[in-house]
């Protein structure tokens, strides 16, 4: 696994933790913060989507670029592989080609409690 792929997992689960933690209901649609992760060739490996404001707005800005994340106004749909929707009902993970087999992917997001949305 590489440091990239362990990097997007590890934001993952930290943005997932302030989409559970904040006292925010929803929001518009483009209210989001979306952090894009790419691998050491450049390629888009994974880009999450988070649902929120005000104060978790910032810190989630805050972790995406202090784990070697762009924050991004759109997730691509290029090379997209599927989705991953946590039952929080905040945050969308997209995942990309370049991140390996859809199949292990899949596997991950159901084991996070996520539901997993091929394209």
């Amino acid at each position: 696994m590489s440091k990239r792929w362990m990097a997007f997992v590890f934001l993952t689960v930290g943005m997932t933790v302030l989409a559970c933690s904040d006292d925010d209901e929803g929001g518009d649609s483009d209210d989001k913060v979306r952090c894009q992760v790419e691998d050491d060739m450049g390629e888009v490996i994974g880009c999450n989507e988070l649902a929120v404001s005000g104060a978790g707005a910032d810190t989630a800005r805050d972790a995406c670029t202090s784990q070697g994340g762009t924050l991004v106004s759109r997730c691509p749909t290029a090379d997209l592989i599927g989705t991953c929707s946590l039952a929080n009902g905040g945050q969308v993970m997209h995942y990309y080609a370049a991140i390996g087999d859809a199949g292990d992917t899949e596997q991950v997001c159901v084991g996070i409690g996520g539901e997993w949305t091929p394209p």
